[in-house]
């Protein structure tokens, strides 16, 4: 990790640098996700001054608290740290920031001096969970089409299990 990582982030700059400032057409704002942040955040922003378009930020989690996770949960690590500085001064050079609850909202607002619209991330009304026969049907259904055609050796083994599985309880009732 420690060796590729700056290796890696060099590449990303590049590659987000010449899609944003060269291949994409013009735009008026760019929406990043974050995490994940590193190096897109500041890259993006670069490039949306450059470019004079709205630079806008998606709040899910905040970075720097899953690298912390990565180094053993230490929030004093100084990668983490920088990543938090990181968050915090991109995040305030945003020109809009939205978010998925109440909670990060309030965080950034007053931790960071961020204001940040919530737009909960929840399906629509008209999405409903499956039952069990529904959610058969519709994995064959993707099975017959071929959308499963990465799965399908995974699939195979799992059926085998669950054969295994069903015979072995049907020997110990016969039992």
């Amino acid at each position: 990790f420690i060796l590729w990582a700056p290796v890696k982030v060099i590449l990303q700059i590049l590659q987000l640098f010449w899609l944003l400032l060269l291949a994409l057409p013009r735009y008026q704002s760019v929406i990043v996700q974050n995490p994940p942040g590193l190096p897109a955040l500041l890259v993006v922003r670069l490039a949306t001054w450059l470019l004079s378009a709205r630079f806008v930020i998606d709040w899910h989690n905040m970075g720097y608290t899953l690298l912390a996770i990565r180094f053993g949960n230490r929030m004093n690590h100084p990668f983490v740290r920088f990543a938090r500085m990181y968050e915090r001064v991109v995040g305030r050079s945003s020109d809009e920031n939205i978010c998925v609850t109440e909670a990060m909202r309030s965080f950034l607002e007053k931790q960071w001096s961020i204001s940040a619209k919530v737009m909960h991330d929840h399906p629509p009304r008209h999405f409903k969970s499956l039952g069990t026969g529904e959610k058969h049907e519709l994995f064959l259904r993707l099975e017959r089409d071929g959308c499963l055609s990465d799965v399908a050796p995974w699939l195979r083994k799992l059926r085998r299990e669950n054969a295994d599985r069903a015979a072995s309880e049907e020997k110990r009732e016969i039992k």
